[in-house]
C-alpha cells in the first residue's frame, strides 16, 4: 500500500502529489502518483466557492 498527498486544484484537477507513506516499492509509488493525476475531483468549496485543498488517498496493491 502506498498513501499519497495530492492537491485538488479549484477545477477539479490534480496539481500536485507526494508520497506520505511508501508501499516500499518505488516503481509502485510512482504508478500510484501518475495514475492520481490522472484523476479529476470535486473541489472543495469555502463560502460557496472552489478552492484548492490537499487530501489523502491510499492505493492498495495486490500481486499475484
Amino acid at each position: 500500500a502506498v498513501t499519497l498527498s495530492f492537491l485538488v486544484e479549484q477545477d477539479g484537477k490534480v496539481g500536485d502529489s507526494k508520497v506520505v507513506t511508501s508501499s516500499g516499492f518505488a516503481t509502485m509509488d510512482e504508478a500510484a502518483r501518475t495514475a492520481i493525476m490522472k484523476c479529476r475531483f470535486r473541489p472543495a468549496t469555502k463560502n460557496g466557492k472552489p478552492v484548492k485543498d490537499w487530501t489523502k488517498v491510499q492505493y492498495v496493491w495486490t500481486l499475484k
